[in-house]
């Protein structure tokens, strides 16, 4: 009986390429995100995202960090990008790319327990003494100037709100609800209307930048179908 014929060197070159090349593939089809952590505008991010990744067929984690170190480590290529933030992050952090489709807004609110005033803009604060949380820009940069706290978290600057020691503080409207009703603060009050509204947008790294069409077009299907718009209507209805 003749023997079979063993493969060629070539043959064996071109098989182990081929076996690389799947499995390269199959190991893009898991992407780590950073975020925001003990956010709400997180948990409808997430959401949203997640669902847009798996109609390409991609599985996603999302790793929460301090605001900050969100971005940086998300910059530097730790991970495959931010899970959400405001348009114009990346000026400094040349690596991150935004997509072109909102996934979410950040409604800017102003809480207090004892003054009661209609907000006009940012100049409504300024003859009061304000808590802003670290890390988050759009507080940051709408309270530049004035007689403002910033700490590390939302549940300290809530508190000392409640204990007299901040006239006002400045979040989101999603984080607002969520603080009041996890520490029992439901006395406080949220100011209308909001102070800012922002879109919010996902970033990719550099590294994943070929990835922009095909989940653009998925998050303009999911738009059209105004998905987005109940995702965060079903979150925030939980918090109230």
């Amino acid at each position: 009986m003749k023997d079979k014929q063993l493969p060629t060197l070539a043959t064996l070159i071109v098989l182990l390429c081929l076996s690389l090349k799947v499995s390269y593939t199959q190991a893009q089809t898991k992407l780590v995100f950073s975020t925001i952590e003990n956010s709400v505008n997180a948990k409808v991010s997430s959401i949203v995202m997640v669902q847009a990744y798996k109609r390409i067929g991609v599985e996603i984690n999302i790793i929460p960090l301090p605001a900050k170190r969100s971005l940086i480590e998300a910059n530097a290529g730790k991970f495959d990008g931010e899970l959400f933030r405001l348009k114009g992050m990346n000026k400094n952090l040349p690596n991150l790319i935004p997509l072109s489709i909102p996934i979410n807004y950040l409604e800017g609110v102003v809480i207090t327990k004892n003054f009661n005033f209609e907000i006009d803009g940012w100049k409504s604060l300024r003859p009061f003494e304000i808590g802003i949380r670290r890390g988050i820009r759009f507080s940051e940069n709408g309270t530049f100037g004035m007689n403002r706290q910033i700490v590390n978290s939302n549940k300290i600057l809530f508190n000392m709100l409640e204990h007299g020691r901040l006239d006002v503080i400045v979040v989101t409207r999603s984080n607002g609800l969520n603080g009041m009703k996890a520490l029992n603060y439901s006395h406080l009050n949220i100011l209308e209307p909001s102070i800012e509204v922002y879109p919010l947008f996902h970033y990719l790294h550099v590294k994943n930048e070929a990835m922009i069409p095909k989940i653009e077009s998925v998050l303009r299907r999911m738009q059209h179908e105004g998905l987005l718009q109940k995702i965060r209507r079903q979150v925030l209805e939980e918090l109230q």
